[in-house]
């Protein structure tokens, strides 16, 4: 079972979003997604993460475009960052 995050870490991971996901999804060409407030990402994250890639109008069934995106701009940030290793 994967070990939930801190929510250091989880704060690690919205500045992720919001300061580097978000702005490579719109260099490629997508709309910015509003993220939430912070409050609201803590709060929901275990029972519905909120991920810019999903709110860009892609269709995550799988495809090139799908991996295109994913390989381009990163979901999450590095394990260092999130983890301190």
């Amino acid at each position: 079972m994967m070990q939930s995050l801190t929510s250091d870490q989880l704060r690690v991971l919205y500045e992720y979003h919001v300061e580097v996901s978000i702005p490579c999804l719109a260099k490629l060409g997508y709309p910015r997604p509003e993220p939430p407030s912070l409050e609201t990402f803590l709060g929901t994250f275990e029972t519905d993460p909120w991920l810019p890639v999903k709110n860009i109008g892609l269709d995550l069934s799988g495809g090139d475009e799908v991996d295109r995106v994913l390989e381009a701009c990163e979901q999450s940030p590095p394990v260092a960052a999130l983890y301190g290793e």
